[in-house]
């Protein structure tokens, strides 16, 4: 969870003290868990979870892809609708008087969006330069400048990647959570962001439809979204073996 960052200007929503936790879990060195949809929040600290609020409350719907960068700036990439309905990133920052989610990135004229997931998975680059977002309904890896905002395709010499979501970098390792497909792919990606050369796939659960992941201690826990059931019930479980 380190990075850079340039700024775009764009409207605003008060999220300050979901932003807040954010920072605080990152600086603590935890993963964080944000449901942008209804609202909830929680740390790897505590299986308890936080009801910011209900879904759909300030217009706002869902995002999927979240990252936090060294300053503590909250990133986030996707959704079908409320925050973010184009090819676009936004960041929540402090901007001296409060919180505030601004747009940061829009890539509506290099990115063409399809039915389906298309953003999502966030990470920041090893350089601090970029971050790299995946658009689940091609498998292409975006590469977003951290100074000009401007989005260019990770070359990935034709990895199969469709259904790519949730995205884990540890050092030039990035893991990639194919939900529908059901596999994860290991990629060695460049420092700047700019390629990335696949290693290797493996098949998740056949009962498991996996969509985020994060790194906890050195391993990677990844979440179970139930997207294959109507209604999802419990258990609501996060696991670190993908293949069970």
């Amino acid at each position: 969870m380190d990075g850079h960052g340039g700024a775009l200007a764009g409207g605003a929503l008060d999220v300050g003290r979901a932003a807040q936790r954010c920072r605080a879990v990152a600086d603590a060195g935890e993963p964080v868990a944000a449901g942008v949809g209804r609202g909830g929040l929680g740390t790897a600290n505590s299986a308890q979870t936080e009801v910011r609020k209900d879904a759909g409350a300030d217009g706002r719907f869902t995002a999927r892809g979240i990252t936090v960068d060294a300053e503590g700036r909250v990133y986030l990439a996707g959704g079908p609708n409320g925050l973010n309905t184009g090819p676009q990133v936004f960041r929540v920052a402090d901007d001296g008087s409060g919180f505030q989610a601004t747009l940061w990135a829009d890539a509506t004229d290099e990115i063409v969006v399809f039915t389906g997931f298309n953003l999502g998975g966030i990470v920041l680059t090893a350089d601090r330069r970029a971050l790299v977002v995946a658009q689940g309904t091609t498998g292409q890896l975006w590469r977003f400048d951290s100074v000009t905002g401007g989005a260019t395709p990770v070359a990935t010499g034709g990895a199969d990647l469709t259904n790519a979501d949730g995205l884990v970098r540890q050092g030039n390792r990035l893991t990639v959570v194919r939900n529908f497909t059901r596999k994860v792919a290991t990629l060695r990606l460049a420092a700047d962001g700019t390629a990335a050369q696949l290693i290797g796939q493996v098949d998740t659960a056949p009962d498991r439809v996996l969509t985020t992941a994060k790194v906890l201690r050195g391993r990677i826990l990844y979440v179970d979204s139930k997207f294959d059931e109507t209604v999802g019930l419990p258990p609501y479980e996060v696991v670190t073996d993908p293949t069970t």
